[in-house]
């Protein structure tokens, strides 16, 4: 069966190239691990494009008969699983400016996790959690202090983007567009994310720290100066991306921005 993707990121079929197998098969998605220890993904069109998504029509997502551990191949131009053969036009990389903001940014991100679920609502001190989400919580505040505890956020959590993994992916995105990115903290992230956690998460810290992120995210930090245009983004993403994982990147959001902003200012934010 042939099909013809309706939108790709920019390093399928370059950076994301050669020999792979099928990792998993979900509703929306279908994620492909190469040779390379990277992630590419087949996702439904609606769930926006980034640097490593192929997107389909829903119709043709769910058309291909693929399990965990099926041989991919994937070229310039086509991804080859089992019987299929997905044709694709690779996409310019996002262009972006510096991110501008203020105190006032912060406390819209704020008034945005209020609604959401997870590690976010400890961190707002809105509830006790349990002790997984308090874990997260505490280490996304420590690290506006000290950089060496995204170690412990690596792998933290559940399922294929551990919330942990979704709040340092939040956080580099940020600081990638600012321009201040420790380069060797995040090289040893994304090392240690390839070793300890999922091929997805690794590949979006990898990409993280290009400046380069999946769509509702990137509409997040390219409104950051806009208030009333950033609620909406920020809303859009904390309902549309997975159960918790857009509350969780935005969560490293606001952590980067209060870090940002404290370091500007050389005092303690209360926000």
């Amino acid at each position: 069966m042939n099909l013809r993707a309706e939108g790709c990121g920019y390093a399928v079929g370059t950076i994301l190239a050669g020999t792979g197998v099928v990792e998993t098969v979900f509703a929306k998605s279908i994620n492909l691990r190469l040779a390379t220890g990277m992630c590419l993904s087949l996702v439904e069109s609606r769930l926006g494009g980034g640097p490593n998504r192929i997107q389909l029509d829903q119709a043709d997502l769910h058309s291909l008969t693929v399990q965990p551990g099926l041989p991919v191949r994937v070229t310039s131009s086509t991804v080859y699983i089992g019987d299929h053969a997905i044709g694709f036009q690779a996409s310019e990389p996002i262009p972006f400016t510096r991110t501008a903001h203020n105190s006032e940014t912060l406390e819209v991100l704020r008034r945005i996790l209020m609604s959401g679920r997870g590690s976010c609502q400890v961190y707002l001190g809105l509830c006790s959690g349990g002790e997984l989400e308090s874990a997260v919580a505490r280490y996304t505040t420590e690290l506006e202090e000290d950089l060496q505890v995204g170690l412990k956020l690596i792998g933290l959590g559940s399922g294929f983007t551990p919330a942990g993994d979704d709040v340092l992916t939040g956080y580099i995105a940020l600081a990638s567009r600012m321009g201040w990115l420790n380069s060797w903290w995040y090289r040893e992230l994304v090392e240690r994310a390839f070793a300890d956690s999922t091929s997805l998460s690794a590949t979006s810290l990898y990409f993280a720290g290009l400046g380069q992120v999946e769509e509702y995210l990137d509409n997040v930090l390219r409104e950051m100066a806009s208030p009333a245009k950033l609620m909406e983004a920020g809303m859009a993403l904390v309902k549309e991306v997975g159960s918790t994982s857009g509350s969780d990147m935005l969560m490293g959001v606001l952590s980067a921005s209060r870090f940002y902003l404290k370091q500007q200012r050389g005092d303690s934010l209360e926000c």
